[in-house]
């Protein structure tokens, strides 16, 4: 049986979707740093701040940088047990595995060829709040991923203080995507959606759809 939801609960319209191609839109540059962000997605998320409503950004990667390259002979570093990369971590200056929680300090020097151009590629949650302190004024950011919420305590505190409107920009992975009724939310950021489709697994352009539509539906309610 196939069952469609066409209406909202209180008959609220359904949240209108803009797909936005960094591909076609002008990038946002700022002189601290390199931004995923297209100038839509700045202007709309200033315009949210400047009607003291709310928005939510998605993105499903935690940490800073997704690994560390060096630039002169491409090696990245990777976990010795599990042989994956290793998610660079700014503010703890770590490396951590995301398969089996092995932590090192962030080498100065390249393993393999001793050389000092080292840089952390890809973007997470921890990075994107320090750009969007950067490009938006008035920005007053929560984090919701697994690095910051540790207890059911912290996560309770930092839905209320979203909620009750300490903060205007709730950043978060899988854990923004769900249950949440935040009324002042009318806009929601999906980063890198495409990336979304490009996970190993023959139902990941299903489960993409379903995260979608669970994540906007954030929005306008």
């Amino acid at each position: 049986i196939h069952l469609h939801l066409r209406t909202r609960f209180s008959t609220r319209p359904l949240p209108e979707i803009k797909p936005i191609s960094l591909l076609e839109e002008p990038l946002v540059f700022h002189e601290q740093v390199k931004t995923l962000f297209a100038e839509r997605t700045i202007q709309e998320l200033q315009g949210v701040i400047d009607r003291n409503e709310q928005a939510m950004i998605y993105l499903n990667r935690r940490g800073f940088s997704q690994f560390i390259l060096c630039k002169d002979c491409g090696w990245i570093k990777k976990c010795d047990s599990c042989s994956i990369s290793m998610t660079h971590y700014q503010r703890r200056n770590e490396l951590r595995c995301h398969v089996c929680g092995v932590t090192c300090k962030v080498p100065t020097t390249c393993e393999q060829c001793q050389g000092h151009s080292l840089e952390g590629m890809g973007s997470g949650t921890e990075s994107l709040e320090e750009e969007l302190k950067l490009l938006l004024t008035g920005a007053k950011i929560l984090r919701l991923d697994r690095d910051m919420i540790t207890s059911q305590g912290r996560l309770e505190k930092t839905l209320d203080e979203f909620r009750d409107l300490k903060a205007n920009i709730l950043i978060g992975t899988q854990m923004l995507v769900k249950g949440h009724d935040f009324p002042k939310v009318t806009c929601v950021v999906v980063m890198l959606a495409d990336m979304l489709l490009k996970w190993p697994d023959f139902r990941a352009s299903e489960r993409a759809l379903q995260t979608l539509v669970q994540v906007a539906g954030r929005a306008g309610r």
